[in-house]
C-alpha cells in the first residue's frame, strides 16, 4: 500500500511538471502581448496606457524572474515618462533597469544577458539627459554607448537608426552650444551624416521615419538657413505622420509648429498663426495638460501676437507657457529664463516698465547661474537692459550696459558675427543719447557694414555669423528667437538704415536721410528696386501689414517729404508725403483689425500718434495752400481716426446685439461667454493658487466666443453692419445733424511738435496749429495741483489762491482764448473733446480775465462756465453716436445706493466715511421716483440685480483709481459682515463694468475721481466713467478728483433739482455749480470744491422725473378737471352728495400709484 500510494505520487508529479512549464510558457506569452501592446500604444501617444501595459507585463515577468522581460519593461515606462514629460520618474526606469543588469552580472559573471537591452537603457538615460538636464555632451555618450552595444550584436535596423538619429540630434545641438567648435570635428556635417544613416537604416516606413525628416527639416531651417529644404523635409514628416496617425496625434502638432516657423520666416504671418493654432488644438486633446510642447506652443503664439503688437495676447500665451515649465523643470534653467526676458518685452510693449525691469532682473540672475559670467548669452540680457534704462532717460546705465554686450561679444565672438551689429546698433544709440555725433556716426556704419557683408555672404555666411541665433532657443524652442527679432535678415539692415536716416535728419540733410528711409522700406518690401532708390514709391500694403515694426518708416518718410516741400515748394513732395501717410493709416487699421484685446489696440494707437499727426499737419498745410474745405475735412476725419477707436468699437458691438435680429439666445451665450472672459482673464491677477485651472478656463471661454461671434457674423449679416461699419463723423454731418445753433465745439490733437485745435460751430468750423510749447506739460500739471491740493487749501489759503488764479488764466490764455474770442453771444454751450492730459482739467474753472492778488475772493472771479454751459466727449463721433443711440427701453426711475462703510473694516482701508451721501440720496428722492439702497443694503448684489431696468444710475461711494491697471480701477459698495475677509464683495471693477448690460440714458458717479484715470495717447482717459460708456450708457456725470461728500451733497441736491426741471445736464451742472459758488465763502469757493463734476457724452435733458413746475401744472389741471367732473357728478348724483368725493379720491390715489 505505501509502495502505492509512492508511484502515485510520482505519477501525479510528472504530470505536474510539463503542466508547470506550460503555464511559464504561457504567461510569457501573456507578457509579450502586453509588451508589444504597450508599444502600439506608444506609437498612438496613448502613454499613459502604454505604461499601464508594460507593468502588467513587469509583473508576470517579476513572477517569472525574467530579468531581460523586466528590464524590458523599465525601459518602455522610461520613454513614456519622457513623452508625459515626467522626468525624474523616467530617469529612475532606466537607473532601475541598468542597476538590475549590474546586480545580475555581479552575482554570476558566467550569466549572459540581453546587450540591447542595456543600449535600451543608455538611449533612455541619453534621452532624459536631452530633455531634463538639456547636458547634450553627456547625452551625446550615452547615445554612443548604446548605438555600440547595437552594432556589436547585431540589431535591428529600427533600433540602429535611432541610434543614429539620438546622436544627430546631439550634434545639432552642441553645434549651437559650443563656444570652441574646435572641439568637435564638424558638428554640422555630423549632424546631417547621423541623420542620413538613420534615414538609410530603416526598412520601412515608421515613425522615426517622420521624426528623421523632421530633424532634417530643423538642420536645414536652422543651421543651414536653407528655409524651401528644410520646409520639404517638414511637408514630409506630416505626410508619414497623417499617414500613420490621422490628424489627433501630437506629432501631427510638432510637424504644423515647424511648418509655422517657415511661415514666420518667410512673412507668410496669416498661415503661421493658423498653423500654430491648429498644433496647439491638438496638444491639448491628446497631451498632458504640463507638457513641454504645449509650453512651446504657447510661446510661439506670444511671439506671433508680440510682433503684431499685440501685447496683451502675447503676455498671457507668455505666462501660460512659464507655468509650465516652471512646474516640468524648475526655476533655474534656460527655458524660464527665456520667458522671463520674452515676458519683459511684452510688458515694455504695454508700457509696464517696473514689471519689465523685474523680469529682466530674473532672466539675467538665471543665464548667469547657468552659463556663468562670461557667456555671449548674457550679451543679449545686457542688450535689453539698456533699452530699458533708455526708455528711463539714464544715459550712463544705457552706455553701461550697451558697452558691457559690445565687449562681451568681442571678447567671445568672430568678428563677423551678427551680434557684434548688434552691439554697435546699441551703442549708437547710447551715443546719440549723449549728443556724441562722431562716435554714433562711427558705430552706425560698423553696424550696417556687417549686417551687408553678412546678407552678401549667403547662408553660410549666415550661419558662421551667429545671425539670429541666441544659443538657450534650441533648448526650448528649437527656434531662433533671435532671428524672430528681426523676422528676416532684412529687417535688422531695416533698422540700421533708419538709424542713418535719422542721422542725417538731425543734420538736416533730409535727401539723403530719404534715401536711407526708402533703403529701409526696399530691406523688408522685396517688390522695391535695390538697384535704384526712388524715395517718391512706396510699397504696398500687404508687405508691411504683419510687423507693427514697419510704421515708423512710413512716419519717418512722411516727415522728411514734408521739410523738402517746406525747402523746396514743390508739389511733388507734398504729394508723396500725402500718399505715404495715407498708407500707414491704412497700415494702422489693417493692423488694429487683427489685434484680439483692448490693451493692445490702444497701444498701436499710442505708436501710431505720429503717423495722425504728420497725416493732419499735411492736411493743414495743404489747406492754407489752397483753401479748399475738403482738406479741412481731411484733417478733421484723420484726427477722429485718432481718437477713441477702441471705445467706439466697443459701443458699436452693444448696438449690433442690441438693435439687430440675432436671436435672444445667441446673444445670451455671447453675454454669458464675455462675462467670463473678463472674469477669467482678471482671475490670476487676484489669486495665483488657482491660475493654472482659470487660464484653462479662460482659453476654452476665448475659443468659444470667438466662434459665436463668427458663427452669427455670417448668418446675421445685420448684425455684422453695425458692429463694424465705419464709426467715424464727418465734418459736415456733424455741423447739420448734431450742432445746436447755441453749440461751439474745441476738438483738441496734442502732436510731438504741434497742438492742433478744431472750432466748429453750427456754420463755420475753424482750424488752427499751435507751436507745442515746452513747458505744456508743467502748465498742465501746475494747474492740476491748484486745483487738487486740499492741504495747501486749507494750510495758506492765500498762497492757493495765487497757484490757482495764475495758473488758470494763462492756461485759459495759451490754450483756449484763441479759439473763443469774438465769438457770438447767442453760443452758450461749450463742448470740449480734450486730448491726452487735457482731460485731466475742467474748463470751466479756467479765468477768462486776471484776478485781483491782494484779496482772495473766488465768488467774483471770471470763470468760463460764467459765460458756457461745459460738455465733454471723448471724441467727436462718440458724442455723435451717443446722440443718435437708440433709447433702451428702461423703467425712467433712479436706482441709488449710498453704502455704509464700518471702522475697521479693511475693504475701504485709508477711505473715510461718506457720511453725507445718505442725505444726496434723499435730495434726489424728492425729484426722482425710484429705488434707493443705503448702508448695508447698498451691495453688490443689489447692483447686479436692479441696474439693467433703470434709467437713471446714481452712485454716491468710493471709487479707487488704478493707474497702473485701469481695468482694475473699482467702486465700492456695501458688504455683509459675514464677508468681511472677502475682499471682492464689495468691489465693482472696471472690467466687470464693461460687460454690464445697462440701459441707463445718465450714470452719475458721485465718488472720488471716477473721472481720473491713465491717459492713453490718441483713447483719453481709461477711467470708471469710461468703464460706464463701454456698457452703452450715453452720458455719465463724473468726478475728475476727490471730492467732499458735503459738498458732493449739496451739488447733487441742485443737479438733480435742475434736471427734473427739465435742464440738459450741462446746464443743470452748471446752474448748481453757479448756486454753490454764490453760497460759498472765501476757503469752500476754492474750484476744488465744486469744479471736479464734468458732464460727458449726450447733453439732453431727461424726460422724466418730477418738477416743482410739472407738479405745479398738473395739479392745476387736476383741480379744473376735478372741478369740472365733480360739478357733473354732483348733478347727477344730488341723493349721495358724497359718493362722487370717494370715487375722486379712489381714483387720484390708483394714479398716483
Amino acid at each position: 500500500m505505501p509502495l502505492v500510494r509512492f508511484l502515485l505520487l510520482l505519477g501525479c508529479l510528472g504530470c505536474l511538471l510539463p503542466f508547470g512549464q506550460a503555464q511559464n510558457t504561457g504567461s510569457k506569452a501573456r507578457a509579450l502581448e502586453y509588451v508589444e501592446k504597450a508599444k502600439a500604444l506608444y506609437a498612438e501617444a496613448q502613454y499613459e496606457a502604454s505604461v499601464q501595459e508594460f507593468q502588467f507585463a513587469a509583473a508576470i515577468y517579476r513572477r517569472l524572474k525574467d530579468v531581460e522581460g523586466y528590464g524590458r519593461c523599465y525601459n518602455g515606462v522610461g520613454n513614456n515618462y519622457i513623452e508625459l514629460t515626467r522626468y525624474q520618474e523616467a530617469d529612475n526606469e532606466f537607473k532601475r533597469g541598468l542597476a538590475l543588469f549590474d546586480d545580475l552580472a555581479r552575482s554570476d559573471s558566467s550569466l549572459q544577458v540581453d546587450s540591447l537591452i542595456i543600449a535600451d537603457g543608455y538611449e533612455g538615460l541619453g534621452r532624459y539627459r536631452m530633455n531634463a538636464e538639456v547636458d547634450f555632451w553627456k547625452a551625446l555618450a550615452l547615445h554612443q554607448k548604446a548605438l555600440a552595444l547595437r552594432l556589436k550584436w547585431n540589431a535591428p535596423r529600427e533600433e540602429l537608426a535611432q541610434s543614429y538619429y539620438f546622436i544627430g540630434r546631439c550634434y545639432g545641438q552642441l553645434n549651437k552650444q559650443a563656444q570652441d567648435s574646435s572641439s568637435l570635428l564638424d558638428p554640422l556635417s555630423m549632424e546631417a551624416d547621423y541623420l542620413d544613416q538613420a534615414l538609410n537604416s530603416l526598412s520601412k516606413e515608421t515613425y522615426l521615419t517622420a521624426d528623421i525628416y523632421e530633424a532634417l527639416g530643423e538642420h536645414y531651417y536652422y543651421r543651414k538657413q536653407d528655409y524651401p529644404k528644410g520646409f520639404d523635409y517638414h511637408q514630409k514628416a506630416l505626410a508619414v505622420r497623417q499617414k500613420l496617425f490621422g490628424e489627433k496625434h501630437p506629432k501631427i502638432a510638432s510637424s504644423y509648429l515647424q511648418l509655422a516657423v517657415y511661415y514666420r520666416l518667410t512673412n507668410r504671418f496669416e498661415e503661421e498663426e493658423a498653423a500654430l493654432e491648429k498644433a496647439l488644438k491638438i496638444q491639448l486633446k491628446t497631451l498632458n495638460k504640463v507638457h513641454k510642447d504645449i509650453g512651446r506652443s504657447y510661446y510661439l503664439l506670444g511671439q506671433r501676437n508680440f510682433y503684431s503688437g499685440d501685447y496683451d495676447q502675447a503676455l498671457n500665451y507668455y505666462e501660460r507657457s512659464l507655468r509650465i515649465y516652471l512646474e516640468l523643470v524648475g526655476s533655474k534653467s534656460v527655458e524660464v529664463a527665456q520667458l522671463y526676458k520674452a515676458i519683459a518685452k511684452a510688458q515694455r510693449g504695454l508700457g509696464n516698465s517696473r514689471e519689465e525691469y523685474i523680469h529682466l532682473k530674473k532672466s539675467l540672475g538665471l543665464e548667469r547661474q547657468i552659463y556663468g559670467p562670461e557667456h555671449p548669452n548674457l550679451g543679449h540680457i545686457y542688450i535689453e537692459l539698456g533699452e530699458y534704462f533708455k526708455a528711463k532717460s539714464k544715459p550712463d546705465s544705457l552706455l553701461f550696459y550697451y558697452q558691457k554686450a559690445a565687449k562681451l561679444w568681442e571678447q567671445q565672438l568672430s568678428g563677423n558675427d551678427y551680434r557684434l551689429a548688434q552691439a554697435y546698433d546699441r551703442l549708437a544709440e547710447a551715443y546719440r543719447f549723449i549728443r556724441d555725433a562722431k562716435q554714433e556716426y562711427y558705430y552706425l556704419n560698423e553696424a550696417l557694414k556687417k549686417k551687408i557683408s553678412i546678407r552678401d555672404g549667403g547662408a553660410a555666411n549666415y550661419a558662421k555669423s551667429g545671425f539670429g541665433q541666441e544659443q538657450e532657443v534650441a533648448l526650448l524652442f528649437d527656434a531662433s528667437e533671435e532671428k524672430e527679432d528681426d523676422e528676416v535678415i532684412g529687417g535688422s539692415l531695416f533698422d540700421s538704415y533708419l538709424n542713418l536716416a535719422s542721422f542725417y535728419e538731425r543734420k538736416r540733410d533730409y535727401k539723403l536721410a530719404l534715401i536711407y528711409v526708402q533703403n529701409a522700406l526696399t530691406a523688408v518690401c522685396k517688390e522695391l528696386p535695390e538697384d535704384k532708390v526712388d524715395i517718391y514709391q512706396n510699397p504696398d500694403l500687404g508687405c508691411l501689414m504683419h510687423n507693427i515694426d514697419w510704421l515708423p518708416a512710413l512716419a519717418q518718410k512722411g516727415h522728411l517729404l514734408l521739410e523738402l516741400h517746406r525747402a523746396n515748394k514743390a508739389p511733388k513732395e507734398i504729394q508723396a508725403a500725402e500718399s505715404t501717410y495715407a498708407l500707414a493709416l491704412n497700415l494702422v487699421d489693417s493692423l488694429r483689425i487683427n489685434f484680439s484685446s483692448d490693451g493692445s489696440k490702444q497701444q498701436l494707437t499710442k505708436r501710431s500718434i505720429s503717423v495722425y499727426e504728420g497725416a493732419i499737419e499735411v492736411a493743414h498745410l495743404r489747406y492754407q495752400e489752397s483753401k479748399n474745405p475738403s482738406y479741412l475735412y481731411q484733417a478733421f476725419e484723420i484726427m477722429e481716426r485718432s481718437k477713441s477707436f477702441v471705445l467706439l468699437q466697443a459701443l458699436q458691438g452693444v448696438a449690433a446685439r442690441s438693435f439687430s435680429d440675432v436671436p435672444s439666445e445667441l446673444l445670451t451665450q455671447e453675454e454669458s461667454l464675455r462675462r467670463k472672459l473678463a472674469y477669467y482673464s482678471d482671475y490670476r491677477h487676484r489669486n495665483m493658487s488657482r491660475a493654472e485651472e482659470f487660464d484653462e478656463a479662460y482659453f476654452q471661454s476665448r475659443k468659444s466666443y470667438d466662434s459665436l461671434v463668427q458663427y452669427i457674423e455670417q448668418n446675421y449679416p445685420k448684425y455684422y453692419q453695425l458692429k463694424y461699419e465705419s464709426p467715424t463723423v464727418s465734418l459736415p454731418e456733424l455741423q447739420k445733424e448734431i450742432l445746436e445753433p447755441q453749440d461751439l465745439l474745441l476738438e483738441y490733437f496734442i502732436g510731438d511738435h504741434y497742438l492742433y485745435v478744431f472750432k466748429i460751430t453750427k456754420d463755420f468750423p475753424s482750424f488752427y496749429q499751435l507751436p507745442l510749447p515746452q513747458d505744456f506739460d508743467q502748465n498742465l500739471q501746475d494747474l492740476r495741483q491748484a486745483l487738487t491740493d486740499y492741504q495747501m487749501i486749507g494750510k495758506d489759503h492765500k498762497k492757493a489762491y495765487e497757484n490757482y488764479v495764475l495758473s488758470a488764466h494763462a492756461f485759459y490764455k495759451s490754450y483756449v482764448m484763441p479759439f473763443i474770442q469774438g465769438s457770438s453771444e447767442q453760443l452758450d454751450r461749450l463742448i470740449v473733446i480734450p486730448d491726452g492730459a487735457l482731460s485731466y482739467i475742467p474748463f470751466e474753472v479756467l479765468l477768462q480775465e486776471p484776478a485781483n492778488l491782494n484779496k482772495v475772493d473766488y465768488k467774483s472771479l471770471a470763470y468760463l462756465i460764467r459765460r458756457y454751459q461745459l460738455n465733454y466727449s471723448y471724441s467727436a463721433s462718440l458724442l455723435v453716436q451717443n446722440i443718435r443711440a437708440k433709447r433702451l427701453e428702461n423703467n425712467r426711475q433712479c436706482l441709488g445706493f449710498a453704502p455704509a462703510y464700518p471702522l475697521g473694516d479693511p475693504l475701504i482701508g485709508e477711505h473715510k466715511e461718506l457720511p453725507w451721501a445718505e442725505e444726496e440720496l434723499k435730495a434726489i428722492q424728492s425729484y426722482f421716483s425710484g429705488k434707493y439702497f443705503m448702508k448695508q443694503e447698498a451691495d453688490k448684489e443689489h447692483f447686479y440685480e436692479y441696474a439693467s431696468n433703470y434709467g437713471l444710475i446714481h452712485l454716491a461711494m468710493h471709487g479707487v483709481v488704478d493707474i497702473r491697471h485701469p481695468h482694475k480701477s473699482l467702486l465700492l459698495f456695501a458688504r455683509d459682515s459675514g464677508e468681511i475677509d472677502n475682499l471682492d464683495a464689495g468691489r465693482l471693477y472696471a472690467y466687470e463694468i464693461h460687460n454690464l448690460d445697462l440701459k441707463a440714458d445718465l450714470v452719475v458717479l458721485s465718488a472720488c475721481e471716477t473721472g481720473f484715470g491713465k491717459v492713453v495717447r490718441g483713447e483719453g482717459v481709461l477711467s470708471l466713467a469710461r468703464a460706464f460708456m463701454y456698457a452703452g450708457v450715453p452720458s455719465v456725470v463724473t468726478t475728475l478728483w476727490k471730492v467732499n461728500d458735503y459738498t458732493s451733497a449739496a451739488l447733487m441736491a441742485r443737479f438733480y433739482e435742475n434736471l427734473a426741471n427739465g435742464m440738459s445736464k450741462p446746464a443743470a451742472l452748471q446752474k448748481a455749480k453757479l448756486d454753490y459758488l454764490n453760497q460759498s465763502d472765501h476757503i469752500s469757493g476754492h474750484p476744488a470744491f465744486w469744479g471736479s463734476f464734468i458732464s460727458i457724452g449726450n447733453p439732453a435733458p431727461l424726460d422724466y422725473g418730477w418738477s416743482w413746475s410739472s407738479i405745479l401744472l398738473l395739479l392745476l389741471g387736476l383741480s379744473l378737471a376735478l372741478g369740472a367732473t365733480g360739478f357733473l357728478l354732483y348733478r347727477r348724483q344730488q341723493k349721495k352728495p358724497m359718493a362722487w368725493l370717494s370715487s375722486l379720491i379712489e381714483r387720484w390715489q390708483k394714479w398716483r400709484s
